[in-house]
């Protein structure tokens, strides 16, 4: 049996981390994949007020590989996260391949997150402050992305080595 969530810190980490994103996710980053009738005006007036209060145009103004950032979001991201929750309180004993799908997540998040940072750091119209503001939401998810790649790279590495070995006994090598 795995250890209670409270004794894996980095999983508590982790599920908390899911359980503000997913929110986030529906809330501000998929509202501009929504149908103009299901957009209530809660969502709207809090779009509005992100658009704002941090001069993000990737909501305003999105390039196509933005667009496409956000489908992937919706169709990866959102899965990924719910299956996530349940998975961790639990432990790894409940899901063998949560880890892989927990690196798959972070690198294309970092990855994904650091091309919007390398767009909007090249924003003629930001002001320093209003792209310090951009760097305040931007580059702690990019970091804590980075941060779990390296975490679940370890995790599924040892996986597979102690697999491996595994192997090796039963032939007797």
């Amino acid at each position: 049996m795995a250890p209670s969530i409270w004794q894996r810190r980095l999983d508590m980490v982790y599920l908390t981390f899911f359980l503000i994103h997913i929110p986030i996710m529906f809330m501000v980053d998929l509202f501009p994949l929504y149908p103009l009738s299901i957009r209530s005006p809660l969502l709207t007036s809090l779009q509005t007020w992100y658009i704002d209060t941090y001069k993000d145009r990737f909501f305003t103004d999105p390039p196509s590989w933005f667009t496409l950032f956000t489908v992937l979001e919706a169709i990866y991201h959102v899965p990924v996260s719910l299956t996530a929750i349940p998975l961790l309180w639990r432990g790894k004993e409940s899901a063998p391949t949560l880890h892989l799908h927990l690196l798959l997540f972070a690198f294309q998040t970092a990855l994904t997150t650091l091309v919007c940072i390398f767009d909007y750091q090249n924003w003629p119209e930001l002001s320093a402050t209003e792209r310090s503001n951009l760097n305040t939401l931007y580059y702690p998810y990019f970091y804590f992305a980075v941060f779990m790649v390296v975490d679940m790279y370890e995790r599924v590495r040892g996986r597979l080595e102690d697999a491996a070995l595994k192997e090796e006994e039963r032939k007797g090598v």
